[in-house]
């Protein structure tokens, strides 16, 4: 006669092979968290190269003058209807910028024409062509997205 049910060793091979599936289960849905966090970050980078490229193609003269490339500061005269020039503008511009991608990439700079810019990329103010330049740090390295505005 013939015993009925699971033997010991059926039922250790039934649980092996679960916990490795549900092992590989987890470790999938921790690499598409990942890369869910990535593409997130480098979205919110292209969204801030156009929000700083918007900014520098409504405000030419101060493109033109270079004002997008001095040291950004806050000017609170630019939240009213006078008071504020195409540079204060411009430099207004630039700290929200950079307060924006610190808030929204781990270890994020901007840059708007790098010294030197990035391959295929030239800055010339003459030519009316500035490149904008983002750069953050996420788990799996250095990361950077470039982008040529036209003013």
């Amino acid at each position: 006669m013939k015993p009925k049910g699971f033997t010991l060793i059926e039922v250790l091979v039934a649980l092996s092979l679960a916990s490795v599936t549900l092992i590989a289960i987890g470790a999938s849905q921790v690499h598409s968290n990942r890369l869910a966090r990535f593409s997130l970050q480098e979205a919110q980078a292209y969204s801030l190269v156009q929000f700083i490229a918007s900014h520098i193609q409504s405000n030419p003269t101060a493109a033109a003058s270079g004002a997008f490339q001095q040291p950004a500061s806050q000017h609170s005269a630019c939240y009213q209807l006078i008071g504020c020039s195409a540079e204060d503008m411009a430099q207004h511009a630039l700290y929200d910028w950079q307060q924006r991608i610190e808030q929204k990439l781990p270890a994020g700079t901007g840059i708007i024409c790098s010294s030197p810019p990035p391959p295929d990329f030239s800055c010339n103010l003459r030519n009316r062509l500035l490149v904008i330049s983002i750069r953050w740090q996420a788990p799996s390295g250095e990361h950077s997205v470039h982008q040529p505005v036209s003013f």
